[in-house]
C-alpha cells in the first residue's frame, strides 16, 4: 500500500510541476547514442531494448542459485524458519526490493529513451494493475512467466486495437486473470509445467 500511494503521489507531482515535465502534456524525451546505437532509429531502438531484457532475464534465471536466491526464496516461504537459523529477515526483503527497484529503472530508462516522450498518464494506477494481471497470468515464481506476461501486456491491447475494439482489453484482462487465478494459481507458466510433469508420467505407463 505504501509503494502504491507513493507511485501516486509521483504522478501528481509529475502532473503538477509542469515547467520540468510539461504537466499532462507531456514532454519530448531527446534521442540517445549509446554503444552505437540510435534510439531513434526504429532497428537501433529495438537492440537498445533486447540487450537490458536479455542481461536481466540471465541475473533472474541465475538468481535463485545463489546463496542469496537461497535465502530470498526461504524468507518467501517461512519467515520465522529464516529468523530461526539467524539469518536477516529485514535486510532480505530490503535486498530484494533494491534488485526490483533496480530492474524497474533499468526499464523505465528504456522506456523513455524508445519511446522519446514521457508523460505523467504513463504512470497511472492501472499501468501497475496490468503489470499485476500480467505477474499472475504468466506466474510469478518463474523467468518464463515473467516473459509470457509480457507478452500478454505488450500483445494484447495490440490485438485489440487491430480490430477496433480497444474497450474490450480490460474486460479480457479481467476475466482472464480471474480464470487463472481461479485454474491455475501459479500462473501459465506453473500449469505448463505440471502439465508437462503429468504428461511424463503418464507417458512411462
Amino acid at each position: 500500500m505504501v509503494t502504491l500511494a507513493f507511485g501516486e503521489i509521483f504522478v501528481w507531482s509529475l502532473t503538477e510541476t509542469t515547467d520540468l515535465t510539461g504537466g499532462t502534456q507531456g514532454a519530448p524525451v531527446p534521442g540517445m547514442l549509446i554503444a552505437g546505437l540510435d534510439t531513434t532509429q526504429p532497428v537501433d531502438a529495438y537492440l537498445f531494448a533486447v540487450v537490458p531484457a536479455i542481461i536481466a532475464t540471465y541475473v533472474a534465471w541465475n538468481l535463485p542459485r545463489t546463496k542469496l536466491g537461497r535465502r530470498m526464496a526461504a524468507v518467501r516461504d517461512s519467515e520465522l524458519v529464516v529468523d530461526s537459523v539467524g539469518a536477516s529477515v529485514r535486510s532480505t526483503k530490503i535486498i530484494a526490493f533494491l534488485i526490483a527497484a533496480v530492474f524497474a529503472g533499468v526499464a523505465g530508462w528504456v522506456f523513455a529513451a524508445v519511446t522519446g516522450f514521457l508523460a505523467p498518464t504513463d504512470f497511472h494506477l492501472f499501468s501497475s494493475i496490468y503489470l499485476f494481471v500480467a505477474v499472475v497470468i504468466g506466474g510469478s515464481r518463474s523467468v518464463v512467466g515473467a516473459w509470457l506476461g509480457a507478452f500478454y501486456l505488450v500483445l494484447a491491447p495490440q490485438f485489440f486495437n487491430l480490430i477496433d475494439k480497444a474497450n474490450l482489453y480490460p474486460l479480457t484482462a479481467g476475466l482472464l486473470l480471474t480464470i487463472v487465478a481461479l485454474a491455475a494459481p501459479g500462473g501459465l507458466a506453473s500449469a505448463a509445467t505440471s502439465g508437462r510433469r503429468r504428461f511424463s508420467m503418464w507417458a512411462r505407463r
